[in-house]
């Protein structure tokens, strides 16, 4: 299985809704491409987007998406910043 997952800037004056829907696109194209294989999508598993906000933005959700990655068991991970 791969994970797909992807991070944004955790400043709240640096928050971009143009910025934040880029990510998204990119992060639901890459799952696309990986279609063929088993794709974990971590933004997904965390609720995302909440808020307004795609990408992970804390440390405390950095390592959320890390403990879903082991307990779902990927192979590797591809990460968007």
């Amino acid at each position: 299985m791969i994970g797909v997952v992807s991070f944004t800037d955790p400043r709240e004056t640096a928050l971009s809704d143009e910025r934040e829907k880029a990510i998204m696109e990119k992060h639901n194209y890459i799952i696309k491409e990986l279609s063929e294989f088993e794709v974990l999508d971590i933004n997904k598993e965390l609720g995302k987007p909440r808020n307004g906000i795609f990408g992970i933005n804390s440390i405390k959700e950095a390592i959320t998406a890390g403990r879903i990655a082991k307990e779902r068991g990927v192979s590797g991970v591809i990460i968007g910043l």
